[in-house]
């Protein structure tokens, strides 16, 4: 199988004519990583793995690194992920080991279970995802609160954040995950603010050109976490209104 590997249509070639991208660490037999096919790789073709190995004992940095250039270029991706933890030698981290060394278990316990804390950590204590900040404010229209609605901040490179505007006008932006806020940079927002009146009429809160990220003239630079921004709209003499179609 090692002699023939390019001829083999592996997970990665087959991801990659799908527009995947990919990327080797830890454990791998077959040389050099481009052999299977991946974008990406650590290996460069000593035995086991020889760099890949660094993988989870010393780091994972190349996996975050990895995730935040294709979430950055949008671009689907595959990682292949084979510490060699659970392998000898049984050296985890002091830090780790400290929890386990005044247990009454044998000495291959006290060096055994804290490899498997360290692969549970190592897979689930970060989510690889661009850094984001909590961000919370509220929406005015002419000095008062716009009372109902959804705001959206779009970022250049990365995945837009909403919210739903409340009775108040107060909002709490959601990213990848439930009120973890917005992607660190500079961001343009729209407001949309209407509500269905039948299946052909809809009545505007707020000028419809606060609607179009295009149009509404409003930009954000989040540099750290808020929990008072405002957003400010107008009328320009204008007032609510009834669209029919």
């Amino acid at each position: 199988m090692n002699h023939h590997l390019e001829l083999v249509p592996t997970l990665p070639r087959l991801l990659a004519e799908a527009g995947y991208v990919s990327l080797q660490t830890g454990k791998w037999w077959q040389g050099n990583f481009s052999r299977g096919g991946f974008t990406q790789g650590m290996t460069k073709g000593e035995r086991h793995g020889d760099v890949g190995l660094d993988i989870d004992r010393k780091t994972m940095q190349p996996i975050y690194d990895f995730i935040a250039t294709a979430e950055r270029g949008k671009k689907p991706f595959f990682v292949w992920y084979a510490p060699m933890m659970p392998h000898q030698p049984h050296n985890p981290p002091q830090r780790i080991l400290e929890k386990y060394a005044k247990r009454r278990i044998t000495h291959l316990a006290i060096r055994v279970f804290p490899i498997g804390l360290l692969l549970t950590c190592s897979a689930g204590c970060r989510d690889a995802l661009p850094e984001r900040v909590p961000v919370s404010g509220t929406v005015l229209i002419d000095g008062q609160p716009l009372s109902l609605g959804s705001i959206m901040f779009i970022h250049p490179s990365s995945r837009p954040s909403a919210g739903m505007i409340d009775s108040e006008g107060h909002f709490t932006l959601s990213c990848y995950k439930p009120n973890d806020g917005a992607v660190i940079g500079k961001h343009r927002v729209k407001v949309t603010a209407c509500t269905s009146l039948s299946e052909r009429s809809n009545r505007w809160l707020a000028p419809k050109k606060y609607a179009d990220v295009n149009s509404s003239g409003l930009e954000v630079d989040i540099t750290e976490a808020k929990n008072d921004l405002q957003i400010n709209l107008t009328w320009s003499g204008g007032k609510p209104f009834v669209e029919q179609w």
